[in-house]
């Protein structure tokens, strides 16, 4: 069932996504173009200039606009699908509470994941643009990429710690949006308890919990921060990054501790958006 809700979903959100990163896209190639016009000195025209930079203006607010409606699409989706009266019929779907929250999940990583990949490759083709980079110097920067990796494995680092590397900060991504997600619906289900002004008591239960972490990421910091253990650890990492592996190791664990503090709290989030949809839920 998970599939089919899934794929109601992708179906559900392209309709709005698809457009809006393809309007993303064509801004894209027209601020780069429009970068190139100006830069060759093309339309010595005020009027023909003014509009050359618009195009480049309009493709940074895209930008914005594109990850606004995002979140929004994803906020949105999960609040009337789920917690209005959509929330009757798919209720009664054979599919439990978890089913109907990763279905949201899923689709709202993928999409976040997307649309930073999209604006992170028009965002480089802009610099590439800005700074007039030509093919010959994409092909030194990956040449030097080679080099600097076989350099490292020169000076010991292994092919699987830098396979991990990468898997891990790939991970610590999608851990990010999934937990990023998890907060919202969390605040929201936490909100739908009231019987009255469900979106106020949303917000202010998404600002409660976000100071909650907060202050228990603070005592935690804290509690190291007077004890040896502290102590322990750094002069762990500084062991281990006198040499290049030991420097790719310290690495790993630095993101294997932001990845597991993120799971720790993705975790608390997910108890209280299931909890709250299956327990205490009070539609409106």
């Amino acid at each position: 069932m998970l599939g089919h809700l899934i794929k109601h979903e992708f179906r559900a959100t392209g309709r709005r996504m698809l457009p809006t990163l393809g309007v993303l896209a064509l801004l894209g190639l027209l601020a780069n173009l429009s970068i190139r016009l100006l830069e060759s000195g093309f339309g010595d025209g005020t009027v023909l200039r003014i509009l050359l930079v618009l195009f480049v203006i309009a493709f940074f607010v895209g930008i914005t606009v594109a990850w606004i409606m995002t979140l929004v699409l994803m906020i949105s989706r999960f609040y009337r699908n789920l917690l209005q009266d959509e929330g009757y019929l798919m209720f009664t779907l054979p599919a439990n509470t978890h089913e109907l929250i990763w279905s949201k999940l899923i689709v709202s990583t993928v999409w976040f994941l997307l649309t930073g990949l999209l604006t992170g490759l028009l965002m480089f083709l802009t610099v590439a643009n800005l700074v007039n980079l030509s093919g010959d110097d994409l092909n030194v920067m990956f040449i030097g990429l080679g080099e600097a990796l076989d350099m490292l494995r020169d000076m010991g680092v292994t092919n699987s710690s830098l396979v991990l590397l990468l898997v891990e900060m790939l991970a610590a991504v999608v851990l990010g949006c999934l937990t990023t997600s998890l907060q919202f619906y969390a605040a929201m289900g936490l909100g739908q308890m009231s019987a009255t002004r469900k979106g106020l008591w949303s917000v202010l239960a998404f600002i409660g919990l976000s100071i909650a972490f907060q202050i228990i990421s603070s005592a935690l910091l804290g509690g190291l921060g007077n004890s040896d253990s502290i102590d322990l650890v750094i002069n762990s990492f500084e062991t281990m990054i006198q040499t290049a592996p030991g420097t790719v190791r310290a690495a790993n664990s630095g993101i294997g501790i932001t990845m597991l503090v993120e799971l720790l709290q993705g975790a608390v989030l997910y108890v209280i958006t299931a909890l709250s949809l299956s327990k205490k839920l009070n539609l409106a």
